[in-house]
């Protein structure tokens, strides 16, 4: 009985060693999908500001109303291809989401 209960204790504590260290390597897998999210993100909002900045030069320089239908269609035509870019890229990155929380 004297033998089981160190023998206990040095039991309990490797497995909360091995539960902290589960832990820290879930922190760090969130942490890297964090990471990937934020520049799929920022990407994203580049594409976007791209597309604004291309519909606005097309808009300056147009002369009349039919002169900005083109620009409008463009815009338009590069937003939805730029939504589905995105679709396709979030869903990507769902397929390596690191796996929930440990409990």
């Amino acid at each position: 009985m004297r033998r089981l209960i160190p023998v206990l204790a040095v039991l309990f504590l490797a497995s909360s060693v091995q539960a902290m260290d589960k832990d820290e390597n879930w922190e760090a897998k969130k942490q890297e999908h964090f990471s990937r999210m934020k520049e799929v993100k920022l990407q994203a909002l580049r594409e976007k500001i791209a597309i604004m900045q291309d519909a606005a030069a097309c808009v300056q320089s147009a002369q009349s109303h039919e002169a900005m239908r083109p620009c409008d269609e463009r815009e338009s035509s590069a937003m939805k291809d730029h939504q589905e870019r995105m679709k396709q890229r979030w869903e990507s990155l769902k397929q390596k989401q690191p796996p929930r929380h440990p409990v």
